[in-house]
């Protein structure tokens, strides 16, 4: 056995993979970014220490690119009406909160900065965030657990729970929302036969969305009008 193959058998070790999972739930309320690159730095440890199995964090190539862009694109399109111009308003109108997107304002009608952050989107975003909440801790504390239904549907919630924390700097209303949107990616990582790579195109298709509304300064216009209406509807 290689030196490179003993760190993969260390790193795969039941007891080493929950003392991760359990080191990344804890950590995330102490410091979490320091957590998240922590997270990417184990994943991708544990891949190079197998040889690149990417079946560790369920990254599948698909049975078809051009279905599966069309089902993703789909996907976010429906996500963003669900969870943005319905979901929103009822969660700021329930804390009394309204989220937080001040520190995107550099977005704002400034195409440098928005190519960057469509760029710095999808390594972090889109690959990275996948990688570690979706890949590695719902797969892993599934498995821990027993992989069973239950045991899934729990390291789902824990995932999006983490997920939607992580954003704390959008506020509660914030978190609530992401965490809702964390809960869907990782709904379609566990049911969807193409795993990880469709979460990421979701994830990053999704963040365009939000992202080209930031640019235009148009991301409160559905929510507002939504939320006007529910207010002068039941309120």
């Amino acid at each position: 056995m290689t030196f490179r193959d003993k760190i993969y058998s260390f790193l795969i070790h039941r007891y080493s993979i929950a003392t991760a999972v359990v080191a990344f739930t804890i950590l995330t309320f102490v410091q979490d970014d320091l957590t998240f690159f922590g997270g990417i730095f184990y994943v991708l440890l544990v891949l190079w220490a197998s040889h690149w199995n990417w079946n560790f964090i369920n990254l599948k190539k698909p049975t078809s690119w051009s279905t599966l862009l069309l089902h993703v694109v789909a996907l976010s399109f429906l996500t963003y009406l669900l969870a943005d111009v319905i979901l929103q308003p009822i969660i700021e109108i329930s804390t009394g909160d309204v989220i937080d997107l001040s520190s995107f304002d550099g977005l704002r009608g400034s195409w440098i900065n928005y190519l960057i952050m469509i760029a710095l989107m999808w390594v972090v975003a889109g690959f990275g965030e996948e990688f570690v909440y979706r890949g590695f801790l719902i797969k892993q504390a599934a498995i821990l657990l027993g992989d069973t239904n239950k045991a899934w549907l729990a390291a789902l919630i824990l995932s999006s729970f983490l997920f939607g924390y992580g954003h704390s700097y959008q506020g509660i209303s914030g978190m609530i929302s992401t965490g809702t949107i964390g809960f869907l990616f990782g709904l379609v990582f566990w049911k969807h036969k193409d795993g990880l790579i469709t979460c990421i195109l979701f994830h990053g298709f999704y963040d365009i969305i939000g992202i080209t509304l930031v640019f235009l300064s148009k991301e409160r216009v559905a929510v507002d009008w939504f939320k006007d209406l529910l207010l002068r509807t039941f309120f």
